[in-house]
């Protein structure tokens, strides 16, 4: 895929995102849906059904997705820009004056999302959170991991249509287990926090031997 299809795709995962939350905060009659089903058969149907790498076909013999092969982030239910689904968070690594490492992450997430009234549903700040920690691996040598355990305490309703912002570092490793904590705070409230405990596989023959598991047509 060159830049240009890639950037083409981002635009229509983009505008299936609007599509998604006009569906869900309009009250259409019937003949518009009818229509609205029609059009959407017509443009699947005219889509590419040729399946694309997926992101852990990326992986190198050290165990890592190499981003300059592929950015397996695209896909992200959380952050990926050619995923409909993700509500779009953006992350990236900050170098602190003192040496230390971590991830930071920010994301405003809309109706879609939402749990209690004018809140993001909790399944989804577990989610969210689940991958800005899992970011952390990136923070020290090694092969990639999986998720563990993951603990979230919920401190107040984290809002929707607000900026929220997650930091995340790595507390400890030891041998293959790696233990980080994040923060998401809004408008400078913490709102939720977490620990997860991340154990370091061999992602290749992870991808290997779950790939015996796959249905079959």
């Amino acid at each position: 895929m060159t830049d240009r299809d890639r950037d083409l795709e981002y635009e229509l995962a983009a505008e299936l995102r609007g599509l998604l939350l006009q569906l869900h905060r309009s009250d259409s009659d019937a003949s518009v849906l009818r229509d609205a089903i029609a059009e959407i058969r017509t443009i699947r149907a005219g889509l590419a059904t040729e399946p694309k790498p997926r992101w852990f076909d990326a992986i190198g013999t050290d165990g890592r997705a190499h981003l300059h092969d592929m950015n397996f982030n695209d896909g992200s239910l959380f952050r990926g820009r050619s995923n409909a689904l993700s509500a779009g968070m953006s992350a990236e690594i900050v170098d602190l004056a003192d040496g230390r490492r971590r991830v930071e992450a920010r994301v405003v997430c809309n109706q879609l999302y939402e749990g209690p009234p004018h809140g993001v549903h909790g399944g989804y700040v577990a989610g969210l959170f689940d991958d800005v920690l899992g970011g952390t691996i990136r923070l020290v040598d090694g092969p990639s991991a999986v998720t563990g355990t993951l603990e979230v305490k919920y401190r107040k309703v984290t809002p929707l249509d607000t900026e929220l912002h997650f930091v995340a570092w790595v507390d400890y490793t030891s041998g293959r287990r790696i233990l980080s904590k994040a923060t998401c705070h809004a408008n400078g409230v913490l709102t939720a926090e977490a620990e997860a405990l991340f154990i370091r596989v061999d992602m290749r023959a992870l991808a290997d031997r779950q790939a015996d598991y796959r249905p079959r047509a």
